[in-house]
């Protein structure tokens, strides 16, 4: 009886299984058609004598990676909206077919709650820059407020308008800070920090109530060169300004719309829907937005896969770490070291781009990615892209590299070292928590947070410190070709600016990506005549599911996306072309899922 029972069950379960998995699939090939086709309303007719206005809307958080290593979000980009972000290398490449096309007559830029660091800014203010430039179009900024950043960006436009209620709020670069040292003593928590350097700052808001002088010298610093090199750069785009009223502007800090233009930072004041509706009676154009744009321009195109000899670009971002954790954008040694293997055995890859935004992080990371980084830069040209940060960890990993690349504003240097311990006897005394280590290790005081460290302690760790500090300047030393004892006097720490990095030797040139990816062309001999227009592919690592799956994306014949011993391999095994092989596996894969779902919900195309 109770045996029926169960096989009762057993058989409603499975069939409800069956079904789940049934309409789970149903429902994911449907929406994934409907996505496919749902960029069709966007699709606009354009006449080859339309003359066009282009809309952009620049929000959300600019991004220092291409999103392109999941499979989901290279099956969805484009439809989704996402969470890929504003790919600055994707807008240089889409601002120069733009360039081209003579219907365009301009492009009309919102800027709404853009999130990204000054570099990033920057960094996308030469490429508008460099799109004013080259095409003669106009660029038009409409703002409904803005702060430093976004005016900033905003300035390069051929004219800059402001909503009557906007404001500009406009204080310069600006270093706030929480100091939590007296907060943390109140509760009985502290920390024991050794460090190396002098000017190694970032531990100093967990045990301190107020920067220290080196700290304070050091922002000081860097936020004087940053403001002196966005004056000057609103200046080149704006020459009527007078420095000194530009100056006073920031130190001003907030100014209202009518403020704003008697100052002459705007060019007028009025609200968006009458601006977009002036330009169009301008230009006799039609609005058009960016995506209805492309949409168009793609339609017309079909991407094949690049096969040719071209440059690797690997990009990392964030902490560094030995391996991965649910913590934010990182680098992590496992996984970069995949990509990093890859573009040194890649026989197509002729130079490599290595695209740095990393505060640092684990020493011992940072100095396994820096041997494998070396071991490339032996066999292949490698060139540094620093983004909005390089520093520690992050100037450790660059320093192999044959040229460094930093933008004015990206903070970098910081050679140092400092470790943080926790310390909670004054915690234990207060809420009657106790800690113990039972050990063997004379040590025993460094793993029991509820003991002070001894002076052996310190003197150990300090052993430690410094032995990883030497290392560090040693490689530093090394990749940059300067001697240990003219790199004492930049080491301690202390963070510099692209500016100042440039003139102390720490970095080569001022440039973005782009000028990075167009050195590493040269150096591996793609533009042997000044001037001449040379297509070379860029290519980045990717699983081997994302590849494929990014080349069925683009492609019009699914043989092009297989090499041609697989397609041969595939002919000899099944009599059929590619394509039909390929459609008949899917149809497997999918009889194989229906039948037994939960084994069946990852597989492999191979």
């Amino acid at each position: 009886m109770i045996l029926s029972v169960y096989r009762r069950l057993k058989l409603i379960l499975q069939r409800f299984l069956v079904l789940l998995g049934s309409l789970t699939l149903f429902i994911f090939l449907f929406c994934f058609i409907f996505l496919l086709n749902s960029n069709e309303s966007q699709k606009i007719s354009l006449g080859e004598h339309d003359n066009v206005l282009l809309t952009l809307n620049l929000s959300g958080e600019i991004a220092e990676t291409a999103n392109d290593k999941n499979p989901f979000s290279i099956l969805f980009s484009g439809y989704t909206g996402g969470t890929q972000g504003l790919y600055i290398p994707d807008i240089e490449k889409n601002l120069k077919k733009v360039a081209n096309d003579a219907r365009v007559k301009g492009i009309l830029v919102n800027v709404n709650n853009l999130v990204g660091s000054f570099s990033q800014y920057d960094e996308l203010r030469k490429v508008f820059d460099d799109f004013k430039t080259t095409s003669k179009k106009s660029l038009y900024f409409w703002l409904g407020a803005a702060d430093t950043k976004t005016y900033y960006l905003s300035s390069v436009g051929t004219q800059v308008v402001l909503s009557p209620l906007g404001s500009l709020i406009i204080p310069g670069p600006l270093s706030q800070l929480t100091y939590l040292g007296s907060f943390l003593k109140k509760i009985g928590v502290g920390f024991d920090v050794i460090k190396v350097g002098d000017y190694k700052s970032a531990v100093e808001p967990l045990i301190q109530d107020s920067p220290s002088n080196f700290a304070s010298d050091n922002y000081t610093s860097l936020n004087k060169t940053v403001l002196d090199y966005i004056v000057n750069q609103i200046m080149k785009s704006r020459p009527f300004l007078q420095k000194d009223s530009l100056k006073k502007a920031f130190k001003d800090s907030i100014l209202n719309s009518n403020d704003a233009k008697n100052l002459r930072l705007i060019d007028d004041i009025v609200y968006e829907k009458s601006f977009k509706h002036n330009l169009l009676s301008i230009h006799e154009a039609k609005s058009v937005s960016f995506e209805q744009y492309f949409s168009h321009f793609k339609s017309k195109e079909s991407v094949l896969p690049s096969n040719g000899d071209g440059i690797a670009l690997i990009e990392a971002e964030g902490n560094i770490y030995f391996e991965s954790s649910s913590y934010g954008a990182m680098i992590t040694y496992t996984n970069l070291s995949k990509e990093i293997a890859w573009a040194k055995n890649e026989d197509k890859v002729k130079a490599v781009v290595f695209r740095i935004s990393s505060p640092g992080g684990d020493a011992n990371a940072a100095d396994n990615i820096w041997h494998d980084i070396n071991e490339l830069a032996k066999v292949k040209p490698l060139i540094v892209s620093m983004g909005g940060y390089a520093a520690s960890g992050g100037y450790y990993i660059a320093s192999p590299a044959k040229k460094i690349f930093a933008l004015p504003t990206t903070l970098t240097g910081s050679i140092g070292v400092f470790g943080v311990i926790p310390n909670l006897s004054k915690f234990k005394e207060k809420y009657g928590i106790n800690f113990h280590a039972i050990t063997e290790s004379n040590r025993k005081s460094l793993f029991n947070p509820g003991e002070e460290l001894t002076e052996s302690d310190v003197r150990i760790i300090k052993k430690s410190m410094l032995f990883v500090y030497d290392e560090f300047l040693r490689k530093v030393s090394l990749g940059r070709n300067i001697e240990i004892k003219d790199l004492l006097p930049l080491a301690g720490g202390k963070v510099w600016t692209g500016i100042q990095a440039q003139k102390i030797g720490l970095v080569d040139n001022l440039g973005g990506i782009s000028d990075a990816i167009y050195e590493a062309e040269k150096i591996a001999g793609f533009h042997p005549f000044p001037g001449e227009e040379v297509s070379v592919p860029l290519y980045r690592w990717k699983p081997k599911i994302t590849s494929l799956i990014d080349c069925f994306k683009n492609s019009q014949n699914l043989r092009s996306c297989f090499s041609s011993g697989q397609q041969e391999v595939m002919k000899v095994f099944s009599n059929k072309n590619p394509d039909d092989l390929l459609k008949n596996r899917i149809i497997k894969s999918v009889e194989q899922f229906m039948l037994n779902p939960i084994q069946m919900l990852f597989f492999e195309i191979k």
